[in-house]
């Protein structure tokens, strides 16, 4: 069976129209890319302050029982040492349209994947084994361009985090006399 020229080129054409429309731009951004600059592999997962508030008898909203492990989504949420996941976070609507209408903070999460794989989501979600959590603005996004990292890089140092900014140093390892303890307060 031969398929018209017609027909291939209107494929080729809807993918491209397709890939062109989610293309990060001034004022619309779909992705927040995510740099592991540790030298161990991590997961990151997000949830909405306005997810968070609807659970009140959860500290966050990401360590509900039934918010899924970020270690059954390894292609979304896995970035291994020292590499960057462009793809990060997409969004289909664009942050900036999100923001406001459908949430004002963005919390944004950081597991070790070794203790995540180790250990099993349960038991991380009980003992609140967050290496790090960004509570995001929009204004915060913007300021670092809506690139992030862990451990934070000086560019982020003036966001919400905890445990705060300066707990790790540049390779991700626990300043000395730092606690990474990381109870919401």
């Amino acid at each position: 069976m031969r398929i018209p020229k017609a027909a291939i080129l209107t494929i080729v054409l809807t993918i491209l129209a397709m890939h062109s429309c989610y293309k990060d731009r001034d004022g619309r951004h779909y992705r927040i890319p995510f740099k592991n600059a540790t030298d161990y592999s991590i997961y990151i997962r997000s949830a909405s302050k306005e997810q968070y508030m609807m659970s009140p008898h959860f500290q966050d909203t990401i360590l509900h029982p039934w918010y899924v492990d970020p270690s059954h989504d390894t292609i979304n949420t896995k970035i291994r040492p020292k590499e960057e996941f462009e793809e990060a976070f997409f969004d289909m609507t664009c942050y900036e349209a999100d923001f406001g209408y459908s949430y004002d903070t963005l919390l944004i999460f950081v597991f070790n994947a070794d203790t995540l794989d180790t250990f099993g989501w349960d038991y991380v979600r009980e003992h609140y084994m967050v290496l790090q959590r960004y509570d995001l603005s929009l204004g915060d996004l913007q300021s670092v361009n809506f690139r992030l990292s862990f451990p934070p890089n000086d560019a982020m140092k003036h966001i919400h985090m905890w445990p705060p900014y300066g707990t790790y140093d540049e390779n991700g390892n626990l300043i000395d006399g730092r606690s990474a303890s990381c109870k919401t307060h």
